[in-house]
C-alpha cells in the first residue's frame, strides 16, 4: 500500500545533540527524542510477500525491482499501480539499471537481460558462464557489468551489443563497479581489485591486500569510490585502503577503524563514509594525503557486517544496519539526527531517485521512501 506510515515512529534526536566522542561507551544516553519534528522520515511504499535482494532502477516515477520468487516488476509510484509483472523463473539478486528505454538486470540463469521498460519483454540477452548476482553501472548509455565470473563486459544498453569483453578469468563478481576518468574498477572473489580501460577493456593494473589466497577477504562486495585523485575500498579484512587510480599503488591503508564492505561518498566528493562493525558511522577526508578522520558517530546498532553502501542526500548521511535500523547523520558535523526501525532484516541499497528523494529496499521485501 502506497504511503503507509511506519508502524513505530522514528526517534528524532535534538539537532543540538553533539557527537559522542571516540571511546565513550554506547551506554551513555542520547538526548531526549524530540516530539516536534517528524519531517524526512521513511514512509513505506511497498511490502512484497517475497524477499528483495537488490536495489531499484528508476525511470521517472517508475521503479523496477526483482524478488526472490523470480518476479520482476515495474511500479508507478505516482499512481500506486504495478505496470507489469514478469516471471524471470529464478531469484533476482542483481540490482537493475535503466537507460534508453531498457532495464538491464543480471540473471542467475547465466545471463544478462535487457527488458523493455514499457512492458517487460526481453529485448536482448547476453549469455554468461555463471549466474549473475552482481550489479552493473550505466555511463553514457553503456553498461559495465561482470558476467557472473571470468568475464567482464561493456554492453550497449539499447541493443545489448558487446562493445568489449575481458576474459580475464576473474573470480565471482558481486559489488557494483566504479567508472570514472576512463577507468573501470571492481573487485572479485579471488582476492583482487582490478582496473580496466573503459574504452578498450584492457587490464591496466591489479591490486591485492598481500593475502590473495584468502578469498573471503576479497574486496568483491564493495562498490569502490573514485574521487579526489584516489580510489577507496573497504573489505572483510577490515581495512580501508586508498589507491592511486592511475597505477594501483597504495597511497594509504588503515586498520584503525573496523570497516567491512559498506562505503559511500559525499555529493561534492570531498568526504568518504563508511559503516563500522561496532555500529558507528565514520567520515574521512578524501583529499588528505594520509588517513584523516572527519567524525565518527555511534548509533543504536552494535555488531554489524551487512554490506549496505552509505548515501549522502541533502546534507544527510544515511546508513542501514542489520535488523532494519536506519540512521541519519548530519553530513557536516556527524550529529545523529534520527534513527528509524524500518523492518527486521538487512538493507540492500539506499539510493537517490530522479526527484531527489531517498529510496530504500530491505531483504524482507519492503521498499521505503524519504521525501
Amino acid at each position: 500500500m502506497i504511503g503507509q506510515p511506519l508502524g513505530k515512529p522514528a526517534v528524532v534526536y535534538n539537532l543540538d545533540h553533539p557527537v559522542i566522542p571516540d571511546g565513550v561507551k554506547k551506554s551513555v544516553p542520547f538526548a531526549a527524542p524530540s516530539q516536534t519534528s517528524t519531517r524526512n522520515q521513511p514512509v513505506r511504499v511497498l511490502a512484497e510477500d517475497a524477499s528483495i535482494f537488490g536495489g531499484l532502477a528508476f525511470n521517472g516515477p517508475v521503479i523496477y525491482y526483482g524478488t526472490s520468487t523470480g518476479r520482476f516488476k515495474a511500479y508507478d509510484t505516482a499512481s500506486g499501480k504495478t505496470l507489469w509483472d514478469r516471471d524471470l523463473e529464478a531469484s533476482v539478486y542483481s540490482t537493475p539499471v535503466y537507460a534508453d528505454g531498457v532495464v538491464a538486470v543480471g540473471s542467475i540463469r547465466n545471463a544478462i537481460l535487457g527488458l523493455s521498460a514499457r512492458d517487460g519483454e526481453t529485448i536482448w540477452r547476453v549469455p554468461t558462464s555463471a549466474p549473475v548476482i552482481g550489479d552493473g553501472r550505466v555511463v553514457d548509455g553503456d553498461l559495465y557489468i561482470g558476467g557472473g565470473r571470468k568475464t567482464f563486459y561493456k554492453l550497449a544498453m539499447k541493443t545489448g551489443t558487446i562493445i568489449w569483453q575481458n576474459d580475464g578469468n576473474f573470480g565471482t563478481f558481486q559489488g557494483r563497479p566504479a567508472v570514472a576518468d576512463g577507468k573501470v574498477i571492481f573487485g572479485a572473489w579471488d582476492g583482487h581489485l582490478y582496473c580496466l580501460d573503459a574504452a578498450t577493456g584492457k587490464k591496466l593494473w591489479t591490486w591485492d591486500n598481500g593475502r590473495p589466497g584468502q578469498r573471503l577477504l576479497s574486496p568483491a562486495n564493495c562498490a569502490p569510490v573514485i574521487t579526489a585523485g584516489k580510489v577507496f575500498i573497504v573489505a572483510p579484512d577490515r581495512y580501508m585502503t586508498a589507491l592511486d587510480p592511475a597505477t594501483g599503488h597504495q597511497i594509504w591503508r588503515t586498520h584503525q577503524y573496523q570497516v567491512r564492505e559498506s562505503l559511500g561518498v559525499s555529493r561534492d566528493g570531498r568526504t568518504i563514509y563508511a559503516k563500522l562493525m561496532d555500529g558507528r558511522v565514520l567520515a574521512v577526508d578524501a583529499a588528505a594525503p594520509e588517513f584523516q578522520k572527519r567524525w565518527v558517530t555511534p548509533t543504536a546498532s552494535t555488531y554489524d557486517h551487512t554490506p549496505t553502501p552509505l548515501l549522502e542526500n541533502r546534507h544527510v548521511v544515511y546508513a542501514g544496519f542489520r535488523g532494519g535500523l536506519l540512521a541519519a547523520c548530519d553530513a557536516a558535523s556527524g550529529r545523529l539526527l534520527w534513527e528509524s526501525k524500518c523492518g527486521n532484516s538487512a538493507f540492500n541499497r539506499i539510493q537517490t531517485g530522479p526527484d531527489g528523494s531517498v529510496w530504500i529496499t530491505l531483504i524482507d521485501g519492503q521498499i521505503y521512501r524519504i521525501k
